[in-house]
């Protein structure tokens, strides 16, 4: 069973789209920190034994650049630490409107890195991207497009680092 995927972060089955196209069609916008927490409410609810989720509290955002914290071991290995930040695709531009988000004289992506590279996690960015119907979000996959594939996608930081550079959001 999915953790956290465009059906719901509840687990239920309400249909193609799930949350995000209940929201969409209702003219209501899911933000970024309610997704956030709706799934990992689900990944939390779950009881993985290998999972552990930290979210940010108080100034963790602004003073380090992360939503959560997940601490992940494999099987017959030490634990894994990632410090994620999440970026909402909007559904009016098509565009993550915050991925140049700036936090006083420094980016946020600058913040993480520096606070991943102190802990020694890895930085990650969480892409939340379910798009409106008749969108042209680009398909980069052999078989036939599918609106549900979308959902959350995981980008290591250097990666993104790549687009923040150009000024792109």
């Amino acid at each position: 069973r999915q953790a956290c995927s465009d059906r719901g972060p509840y687990g239920d089955d309400r249909g193609r789209g799930g949350i995000f196209q209940d929201a969409h069609a209702l003219n209501m916008n899911l933000g970024e920190t309610t997704i956030t927490d709706l799934c990992l409410l689900t990944i939390a609810r779950a009881h993985i034994p290998n999972i552990r989720i930290a979210s940010a509290r108080g100034r963790d955002e602004p003073d380090k650049g992360f939503d959560w914290e997940w601490f992940i071991r494999y099987p017959q290995s030490s634990w894994l630490r990632f410090s994620v930040q999440a970026k909402k695709l909007s559904p009016t531009t098509e565009r993550y409107n915050s991925l140049r988000h700036p936090v006083g004289a420094k980016y946020q992506i600058d913040l993480l890195e520096a606070f991943a590279k102190a802990q020694g996690s890895i930085p990650l960015y969480a892409f939340y991207n379910f798009p409106p119907p008749g969108h042209s979000a680009k398909w980069n996959c052999a078989l036939p497009s599918d609106n549900e594939q979308y959902g959350c996608t995981l980008v290591p930081l250097q990666d993104v680092r790549a687009v923040h550079e150009k000024g792109q959001p």
